[in-house]
């Protein structure tokens, strides 16, 4: 397979400048319209569930690799297993989150010290949703890695690319039309489910005979874990 070195190291600075520039203006876009207060809600919930990518145990990673080394090519059933078990574990850990996320919700007044009744519903409600669709979009996330090694990485960056640019948009619209808190967090998690769903819908057709159960192959999982385990220590380290 030809990989495309060039087209992949162009697209990654790309992606970067891309992702620079629209954190810089949204930044200042929302802690002028957000306020002191909600704009740290909003820095504090990708905080907080930034830490749930260490519930991936770096199964993500193993799916990239079996996938850059052509299992896919030379043995579609073991992939696919391989693929399964490693959706249907991240699916499991989304439970967690969800879970998690609900729990917490009773306790965000001491948490962040809030007192104003209307504050902290707002506050609870943005977690609420900032949460769940993390809970939602973390499974997803492992289509990404199968795209890096497929060397279709320019694909990936393409699509947060186009991402990142109609987010910057949505953003100033929402603004300008009296969005707050809430509809941002609404805003995030849906282009996030979409982006996930792009990535997974190019994957599929770019691997025939791909699919998923929501099954975990014990001994495929004993399989895939000695990798997993030195880059989930890499990745905590």
């Amino acid at each position: 397979m030809k990989i495309p070195v060039v087209k992949n190291t162009v697209t990654n600075y790309l992606s970067m400048g891309v992702r620079l520039l629209q954190g810089i203006l949204v930044v200042r876009w929302l802690f002028e319209c957000l306020g002191a207060n909600y704009y740290g809600m909003w820095g504090l919930l990708w905080s907080f569930f930034s830490y749930a990518l260490l519930l991936d145990f770096g199964f993500g990673v193993s799916a990239q690799k079996y996938t850059a080394n052509g299992t896919y090519e030379k043995d579609i059933g073991h992939y696919n297993r391989i693929i399964s078990t490693v959706f249907s574990f991240h699916l499991a850990m989304a439970g967690i989150v969800a879970l998690g996320t609900y729990a917490a919700s009773f306790f965000l007044g001491p948490l962040l010290n809030v007192t104003d009744p209307v504050e902290l519903e707002t506050c609870r409600t943005a977690f609420l949703i900032f949460g769940l669709g993390s809970a939602v979009i973390f499974p997803m996330g492992m289509f990404s890695e199968v795209l890096v090694g497929l060397h279709r990485m320019y694909v990936r960056n393409y699509i947060n690319t186009i991402s990142k640019l109609i987010e910057l948009v949505s953003v100033i619209a929402l603004l300008m039309l009296g969005g707050r808190l809430i509809s941002l967090v609404i805003l995030t998690v849906v282009l996030g489910l979409l982006t996930n769903a792009t990535m997974a819908a190019y994957v599929r057709q770019a691997i025939p005979g791909f699919r998923l159960r929501l099954k975990i192959d014990m001994p495929t999982c004993r399989e895939i874990a000695h990798f997993s385990l030195f880059a989930y220590l890499n990745a905590v380290a």
